[in-house]
C-alpha cells in the first residue's frame, strides 16, 4: 500500500511538468520551422525573380529588338521557368509597371491561396543602366503551411511521448519489481508463440517481395530457356503493353508477336546456345507494338541461372521502356547535324556527307558530282530595314524553295548566315548542275510575303564539280566559293562555275590584302594630290588627297585594285586615317611656306563613315596635327548616306558643327533624289568621271550635267567637275555655271613635291590650259 502511495504522489508531482514539456514542444517546433522557413521562401521568391531577370537580360542583351514584340524564345524562358518551379504566378511588366500581355504565368490551382498565404517579389529588367521593364515572381506558402502542419503533429506526438516517458519513468523504478514479474511473463509468452511469429514473419517477406516485383518501373518476368514458356511475368507488363499477363502465360510465342519484325532477331538473341553458355549478364533492346498499337522501345537485362553443372535453369529478366530515352537521343543526334533555324543539314553534317561521295568518286569513274554554293545578295539589307526576325523568316522561306528546286536525293545544308551549299550526287554531267542552278535562281527572285511586307531578295552561286578530283570535301567547297564570289562580281543574281584561274585569282588577292596590311603598318602607302580648280576666280581651291601604292615587288598597283579589297577586310580605315593625317601636315607646311589656305579633301568610305567613333576620330587627328577642321572637305558618296538617311544626318550635323564641311562623291552614280538631298547640309556635290567623259559629243550626258547643275545652283551648292581631260569639256562645264574642276586636264594626281610645284608655279599651269 505504501509503494502505492508513494507512486500516486510522485506521479501528482510529475503530471504539470509533463504538461508542460508536451506543449513547448507541440508549439515552439512548428512556430520555429514555420518562422524560419517563411523567411527562407522570400529569400527563395527573390532570387528566382532575379534568375528570371537574368534570363530576360541576356535575351536582350544579345538582341535589345525583342523586347519590342512578343517573341517565344521569351514565352519558352517563362514557360520551362514556371514548370520547374511551384509557383503561383510569374508576371512580366513594362517599365510602367504595366503587365505586358502574354508574358504571364498563373498557377490556378492556388487561387484561393493567393489573397493571404504567399511570398511575392518584384525585380527590375535593366539593359544599358535603365529599367526596361520588372518581373514580379509569387510563391504559395500553402505547401509550407501544409508542412508546419505535419510537423505540428509530429511535434505534439513527440511532445506527448517525451512528456509520458518523464512521467513513466520515476514509477518504473518504483515498480521495478512488477516490470521483472512482467518480463518473466512476457518470456514465457515469448516462447508459446515463436512459431506463429516465425511464420507470420516468413509471409510477410514474401508479401514485401511481391509488392517490390509489382512495384518496379518496369516488367519483371522468368522463363524456360528451353521451352521458351514464361513462367512469371508481373503485372507492370498490363500497364507498359496494354496486354493482360495471362496472355504471356498462356502462349509461349506472344512476345514475339509484339515485338518489331526488324528487330525480333535481336530481341531473341538470348535463346541462343552461345549466349546460354556465357555468365554475363544480357542487354538488349529493341522495339514492340502496344495493344493500341503504338510502337515503344524496351530494354531487357537478363540473368541465366544456372545449376552446380553449369547448366541454364531459369532466364530472369527485366524489361523497362526506354522510348523516351531514344526519343531524346535521336532528337540530340537531329540537332547536333542539322540547322536549328532551317531544319536543312549544317556544316558537320555536309562535310561528312561531301567527304563519303568523294571517296565513292575516286572509287567509281561513272560517278559525276557537283557542289552549289549559293549566297543571296541583299540578305543584309533586309535583315537590317526589317529586324532578325523577318531575316529568320526570309531564311527558313529560301531553305523551304531549295527543297523544292532540286531532286529528292540532293542534300541541301546552311553553313551559316545566308550561305547555303547544294550536293548533287551522282548525275549526268555538268550540264544538270546548271539546270538546277538557274532553276534555283528563278525560284528565289519571286516575292516572299513576311508579317505583311513584300520582299525580294536574288541569289548568286558557285558551282564546283567532281571534273576536278579532290581529296577534301573543305577543298571542293573552297572552290565553289571561289566561282560564287566571281559570280558576285559580275553582277550577282547568277552563276559561275569554277575554273582554275578563280584560285589563282584568290591567292593573288590573298597576297595583296596581306601585303596591304603591311603597308598600312609600315607607312608604305603614299599620298599623292590632285588639284581642285576655281574656275572662276582661276585659282588654285584646293587639293584631293589620294592613296597611292608602290609595292616592292609588283610595283604600282591601282587604287581600284587594293581600295575594295581594304574596303572588305577593314583596313580602309587604318589606311583613310593615316592618309589624312599625313595630308594635313602636309598642307600645314604650305600653308607656312606659300601663305594658301587651300582647302583638303579626303575620301571617306562606307566602312568608316558607319563606325560609332568616327566623327571622334577625325577630331582627334586634326586635334593632334594642328590642322585647321573650316578647310577640311570630307568626301562621301551617295550611296553611304542614303543607306541610313537620319544617322548620316546627325553625323553630317556633328561634323559640321566642328566646321568640317561636307561633298557628296560620284553624284549621279546612285539615288540622285532630290527627296533626300534638301534634307542634307552638304556644301559641295562632285559629279561623277562618268558624266565628264565624252561630254563633248554625248547630248544626254550634256543634258544630265545641266539638271544636277541647276539642282546643285537651287539648292545652294558648289558643283566640282571630276574628270575634265580636254579644253571643249572645260569651256562647257563653265558655260554651266559649274564652279569647281578637276582632271587630267589641270594635273595628274601628283606626289607632294610635284603637287608643291604646282602650287609655286600656280599662275604659269592655269594660264597654259
Amino acid at each position: 500500500m505504501n509503494k502505492i502511495k508513494l507512486t500516486r504522489v510522485l506521479a501528482k508531482k510529475l503530471y504539470p511538468l509533463t504538461i508542460a514539456i508536451a506543449g513547448l514542444i507541440s508549439l515552439a517546433t512548428p512556430i520555429t520551422y514555420y518562422a524560419i522557413e517563411s523567411q527562407s521562401l522570400k529569400k527563395t521568391t527573390h532570387l528566382y525573380a532575379e534568375e528570371l531577370a537574368d534570363d530576360f537580360r541576356r535575351l536582350t542583351k544579345n538582341n535589345p529588338r525583342l523586347w519590342q514584340y512578343q517573341h517565344p524564345k521569351f514565352d519558352g524562358i517563362i514557360s520551362n521557368f514556371a514548370h520547374k518551379k511551384k509557383l503561383i504566378s510569374i508576371q512580366i511588366s513594362n517599365k510602367q509597371n504595366q503587365p505586358i500581355r502574354g508574358y504571364e504565368y498563373h498557377n490556378q490551382n492556388f487561387k484561393n491561396w493567393k489573397k493571404h498565404y504567399i511570398s511575392e517579389c518584384s525585380t527590375p529588367i535593366i539593359f544599358n543602366n535603365r529599367t526596361i521593364g520588372n518581373v514580379r515572381v509569387t510563391i504559395s506558402q500553402a505547401d509550407l503551411i501544409s508542412k508546419t502542419f505535419w510537423l505540428f503533429l509530429f511535434s505534439s506526438a513527440t511532445g506527448i511521448s517525451l512528456a509520458i516517458l518523464v512521467y513513466r519513468f520515476p514509477l518504473k523504478i518504483v515498480d521495478r519489481q512488477e516490470k521483472q514479474i512482467q518480463q518473466l511473463f512476457d518470456s514465457l509468452s515469448f516462447a508459446r508463440n515463436e512459431s506463429e511469429s516465425m511464420r507470420q514473419a516468413a509471409e510477410n517477406s514474401k508479401n514485401r517481395l511481391k509488392e517490390l516485383v509489382q512495384g518496379l518501373n518496369g516488367i519483371v518476368w522468368e522463363a524456360d530457356p528451353l521451352s521458351k514458356k514464361f513462367l512469371f511475368v508481373s503485372q507492370p507488363a498490363e500497364d507498359i503493353l496494354g496486354y493482360p499477363v495471362r496472355k504471356w502465360l498462356e502462349d509461349p510465342n506472344f512476345r514475339d508477336k509484339l515485338i518489331f519484325p526488324e528487330d525480333r532477331e535481336i530481341a531473341n538473341s538470348f535463346y541462343s546456345s552461345e549466349i546460354l553458355t556465357k555468365n554475363k549478364e544480357i542487354v538488349i533492346e529493341y522495339r514492340a507494338f502496344t495493344a493500341k498499337g503504338n510502337l515503344i522501345w524496351l530494354r531487357d537485362s537478363i540473368h541465366i541461372i544456372k545449376d552446380k553443372d553449369n547448366q541454364s535453369l531459369l532466364l530472369r529478366g527485366i524489361s523497362v521502356d526506354i522510348t523516351a530515352r531514344k526519343q531524346a537521343e535521336q532528337q540530340l543526334e537531329y540537332t547536333a547535324f542539322h540547322d536549328p533555324l532551317t531544319g536543312l543539314l549544317n556544316r558537320a553534317s555536309f562535310l561528312n556527307r561531301l567527304d563519303r561521295v568523294i571517296k565513292l568518286a575516286k572509287e567509281r569513274d561513272d560517278y559525276v558530282f557537283a557542289v552549289l554554293y549559293l549566297d543571296l545578295d541583299r540578305f543584309k539589307i533586309v535583315n537590317d530595314s526589317l529586324g532578325h526576325p523577318i531575316g529568320d523568316e526570309l531564311l527558313i522561306s529560301v531553305a523551304e524553295r531549295l527543297v523544292k528546286a532540286v531532286r529528292g536525293k540532293d542534300k541541301v545544308a546552311r553553313l551559316g548566315g545566308d550561305e547555303f551549299v547544294i550536293l548533287l550526287e551522282n548525275i549526268s554531267g555538268i550540264n544538270l548542275a546548271i539546270s538546277i542552278a538557274q532553276r534555283i535562281i528563278s525560284q528565289l527572285q519571286k516575292p516572299y510575303y513576311l508579317r505583311g511586307y513584300e520582299v525580294v531578295v536574288t541569289a548568286s552561286i558557285g558551282i564546283a564539280s567532281s571534273a576536278t578530283i579532290y581529296d577534301r570535301a573543305e577543298e571542293i567547297l573552297r572552290d565553289a566559293d571561289n566561282a560564287l564570289y566571281a559570280a558576285k562580281n559580275l553582277g550577282k543574281n547568277r552563276y559561275e562555275l569554277f575554273d582554275e584561274t578563280m584560285h589563282a585569282k584568290v591567292l593573288a588577292r590573298l597576297q595583296i590584302e596581306n601585303d596591304l596590311r603591311k603597308a598600312i603598318e609600315l607607312n608604305q602607302i603614299e599620298v599623292y594630290y590632285q588639284p581642285i580648280i576655281d574656275l572662276k576666280e582661276q585659282v588654285i581651291f584646293g587639293f584631293e588627297a589620294l592613296a597611292r601604292w608602290h609595292h616592292p615587288e609588283r610595283g604600282f598597283i591601282s587604287p581600284a585594285e587594293f581600295i575594295p579589297i581594304a574596303e572588305e577586310n577593314g583596313s580602309i580605315v587604318e589606311l583613310t586615317n593615316s592618309v589624312l593625317q599625313a595630308a594635313c601636315r602636309q598642307f600645314l607646311q604650305w600653308q607656312e611656306r606659300y601663305g594658301r589656305e587651300l582647302t583638303l579633301s579626303v575620301n571617306i568610305s562606307a566602312v568608316q563613315f558607319s563606325r560609332p567613333n568616327f566623327v571622334a576620330t577625325i577630331s582627334k587627328i586634326l586635334e593632334e596635327t594642328g590642322f585647321d577642321p573650316q578647310y577640311l572637305i570630307l568626301e562621301i558618296t551617295e550611296t553611304t548616306i542614303i543607306k541610313d538617311l537620319d544617322l548620316a544626318k546627325l553625323i553630317i550635323q556633328e561634323l559640321l558643327d566642328r566646321k568640317i564641311k561636307i561633298a557628296m562623291d560620284d553624284f549621279g552614280t546612285g539615288y540622285s533624289s532630290l527627296s533626300y538631298l534638301y534634307q542634307l547640309p552638304i556644301d559641295k556635290i562632285k559629279v561623277d568621271r562618268s558624266f565628264i567623259k565624252d561630254l563633248e559629243c554625248d547630248r544626254e550626258k550634256l543634258e544630265v550635267i545641266k539638271a544636277i547643275a541647276n539642282l546643285a545652283n537651287g539648292l545652294g551648292m558648289n558643283l566640282v567637275a571630276e574628270g575634265i581631260e580636254t579644253k571643249k569639256q572645260l569651256e562647257i562645264i563653265r558655260q554651266l555655271n559649274c564652279h569647281y574642276g578637276q582632271g587630267y586636264l589641270f594635273s595628274k594626281p601628283a606626289n607632294s613635291e610635284r603637287a608643291e610645284a604646282i602650287i609655286a608655279f600656280e599662275r604659269q599651269t592655269i594660264e597654259q590650259i
